[in-house]
């Protein structure tokens, strides 16, 4: 009993789980996104030029706009440097695509103003000389820079061209800088090195609420009172509605990955659990047998399996949503920490409606494997059962014959009905005809009529809406289907002109399974040369092939396993005692070919699975290893000293000539 509640509650835990997980990373992307764009809620920008100069006075127009209007906290505006190199005269580091950020003095503080990042007052950008900037977090930990440190300031605006500060102090990130790489100035210095008056290149605004996604409800309305009061030479992006919609991008990569692993998860548990209930069956087959024997009819034992899988079912998926509840909050426990050093803050989070869907999906498709299940393993006769006898195989009845018999059922039912014969006609109505219409089902499936038909339907509706999944599939089954309906035609023949039984299982089995394992295995482009369109698939696609290709190979070498298993026994011959432990373990998975193929499908699927989420793992790691602004880039370290620089407006540092530079 213990481990079928524990195999019950597997796939309930790991969805459960999986789900838990889930929502903690989609929150995490989703702050994360929100907390790169500070307290900006939209920016104004445009104007002339490489850096889109304007004239400050739309800045005062919106500062006055936001006195009257409540629906704007503040406002303040900068000139941008973006796409600086920035080299640190004392720590000897170069970093790149760093942005500067030269704010009129005043127009920080109602974005939160800047904290010392060690803890100390407040600073202001009007305590700044000409000469001095600030950094924020994230540039100070690139450059490995601290408050008294000189840099110098690069640019492809300003050709053979550099310009030193001092770093006043290291601020907090936050406020107008956000995350990313920040160097903060007066807007003086910076109008000099451009030659500019009174020019800005951005006005930044921010909605009440507070920050965060607080105020991104309000950016349209903002929007429609801004948009008339500023010229036509410049717009206004809504920065931090268009990150929450990037966020929902990078939600729904996370979402679209934990699925794929959620679809393994769940095909290997109700394979588990379909194995596990053929086995109790097979266990206790001589009590059934015995049930049988003594008036018990079939529909009672596929009942009697059915309420116990059901409160099996019930008890494993609530006991398993709590364990997998439980390993979600152990795995944030453990990993948060680490993420937060590199700011990939996790905070636990659960949904209720994803503990909702783990819950019902668990035990949804549980007790939909142990209705299968419980269907299957009822199929027996007496004799069989009673005495323990291998399961013979019964040859199956012709259209023609399961046809005939449904009318046989039908005239007995209704004769049974006018003579009032009531629980005869129920007999007949609830056991009879249902075991009929199995029937045809059955010789529809296995004349290969009814995957033809199916694969048909799935491939128009691939063709019609370029989805490979259903194209594929619907391939899969003519492949099947036509390959059964040949074998079918062939084995008639045979029986007619031969009067022989012809088997062609195996050698079915064997070219069916490897033409599905070759097609699932190409790419996706691979039928565009033979004309068919370019078809669309997501991560689904994986889960997909690799249950197909599973059960190609599984389904192939299940059906000819003595090609295998008779080559090991000849090595095996040279001992004999070796011989004999090799017959004896070869004798079961040859018997009972139905039960090998479950749990080679099953460990199949879990093999497959991990090696699918670390090639989608690495890949994800791997994708920001070719980012220049996460590593320093020796090669871009400026050559000072050209002897062409210029002179630099007044209060700003000159740097060295060649002769005293260390870098």
């Amino acid at each position: 009993m213990m481990l079928i509640i524990f195999a019950l509650m597997l796939s309930t835990t790991l969805l459960s789980s999986v789900l838990a997980i889930g929502d903690v990373i989609t929150a995490a992307v989703q702050s994360v996104a929100i907390y790169n764009l500070g307290n900006v809620d939209e920016t104004v920008e445009g104007g002339n030029g490489a850096l889109g100069f304007f004239d400050d006075k739309v800045y005062y127009s919106l500062v006055k706009l936001a006195r009257n209007y409540p629906d704007i906290a503040a406002v303040s505006a900068a000139m941008v440097e973006q796409n600086l190199l920035v080299a640190d005269e004392n720590s000897r580091q170069v970093r790149s695509k760093v942005t500067a950020l030269a704010i009129i003095p005043g127009s920080e503080q109602g974005f939160g103003g800047m904290q010392n990042d060690n803890g100390g007052r407040r600073l202001r950008i009007a305590d700044l000389a000409p000469d001095e900037v600030y950094l924020n977090h994230t540039t100070a930990q690139l450059l490995n820079a601290h408050a008294g440190d000189f840099i110098y300031l690069y640019s492809k605006r300003w050709p053979a061209q550099r310009y030193g500060f001092r770093v006043r102090a290291i601020v907090a990130n936050g406020g107008l800088t956000g995350d990313t790489p920040f160097i903060l100035s007066q807007i003086q210095p910076f109008r000099d090195i451009e030659g500019r008056r009174d020019d800005i290149t951005k006005v930044f605004i921010a909605n009440r609420g507070g920050g965060g996604v607080n105020g991104v409800g309000l950016s349209d309305s903002v929007d429609e009172e801004i948009e008339h009061r500023i010229p036509r030479d410049v717009h206004i992006i809504k920065v931090k509605q268009q990150g929450v919609l990037n966020s929902q991008k990078a939600e729904n990569i996370f979402s679209r990955i934990f699925a794929l692993f959620s679809l393994f998860v769940l095909a290997i548990g109700l394979l588990l659990i379909f194995l596990i209930f053929v086995l109790l069956a097979a266990e206790r087959r001589v009590e059934m047998g015995m049930a049988r024997a003594i008036g018990v009819q079939r529909r009672h034992l596929v009942l009697m399996f059915l309420f116990e899988g059901t409160v099996y079912d019930l008890l494993a998926s609530f006991f398993g949503l709590g364990i997998g509840t439980g390993v979600g909050v152990l795995l944030v426990t453990f990993l948060g920490p680490t993420l937060a050093r590199f700011d990939f803050p996790l905070k636990l989070t659960f949904q209720p409606h994803s503990l909702i869907i783990a819950y019902c999906l668990g035990v949804i498709f549980t007790f939909g494997s142990v209705a299968v299940s419980s269907w299957f393993v009822s199929r027996m006769t007496v004799v069989e059962a009673i005495r323990n006898l291998p399961e013979s195989g019964r040859q199956a009845l012709s259209l023609k014959e399961v046809c005939l018999l449904l009318l046989k059922l039908a005239k007995q039912g209704g004769r049974a009905i006018a003579q009032g014969k009531l629980k005869r006609a129920r007999h007949i109505i609830l056991e009879q005809v249902p075991e009929g219409l199995m029937g045809v089902i059955q010789v529809l499936l296995q004349s290969g009529l009814l995957p033809l038909l199916a694969g048909y339907g799935l491939m128009r509706l691939g063709l019609v809406q370029s989805q490979i999944a259903f194209f594929s599939l619907g391939l899969t089954l003519i492949v099947v289907g036509g390959g059964m309906l040949i074998k079918t035609v062939v084995e008639q023949v045979v029986r007619l002109l031969v009067q022989k039984r012809l088997q062609a299982n195996r050698m079915f089995a064997a070219l069916a399974g490897l033409a599905i394992v070759a097609y699932w295995a190409l790419p996706f482009d691979a039928l565009v040369g033979l004309g068919l369109p370019r078809f669309h698939g997501g991560l689904e696609v994986f889960f997909i092939a690799g249950l197909m290709m599973v059960l190609g190979a599984a389904w192939a070498l299940i059906a000819n396993a003595e090609l295998v298993v008779n080559p090991l026994l000849k090595l095996c011959s040279w001992h004999p005692r070796l011989r004999i432990m090799a017959r004896l373990a070869s004798a079961y998975p040859l018997h009972h070919r139905f039960r090998t193929g479950l749990s080679v499908v099953m460990f199949s699927l879990v093999i497959f699975a991990m090696t699918v989420m670390a090639v989608i793992t690495y890949a994800l790691c791997d994708g920001g290893r070719g980012d220049p602004t996460q590593r320093g880039e020796p090669g871009l370290a400026p050559v000072p000293g050209t002897g062409s620089e210029r002179e630099l407006p007044t209060g700003t540092r000159a740097a060295p000539d060649s002769t005293g530079a260390r870098l």
